[in-house]
């Protein structure tokens, strides 16, 4: 978290390790590159409040896989 006088900033970043492909299901953990999502949440003590998320995208093991990289997904926070 971070003070910016009229902004909050939060950085977040996901946890899991090994997700499923969004499109076969498939367990992977093998990263092609990250993404970061910005987000604006309520205000808070009358400033901007800013969320900064980190996601990975992911390669899909399965070859054949129509989705061949994928990005995390954030659920109930960050969905498609």
């Amino acid at each position: 978290m971070t003070d910016q006088g009229e902004m909050i900033r939060l950085s977040a970043r996901t946890w899991q390790r090994v997700v499923s492909c969004s499109k076969c299901g498939t367990l992977t953990a093998r990263v092609h590159g990250f993404h970061e999502r910005t987000m604006t949440d309520l205000p808070m003590d009358g400033r901007r409040v800013v969320v900064l998320a980190q996601v990975r995208r992911l390669v899909c093991p399965v070859l054949g896989c129509p989705r061949q990289t994928f990005l995390q997904q954030f659920p109930g926070l960050l969905e498609r």
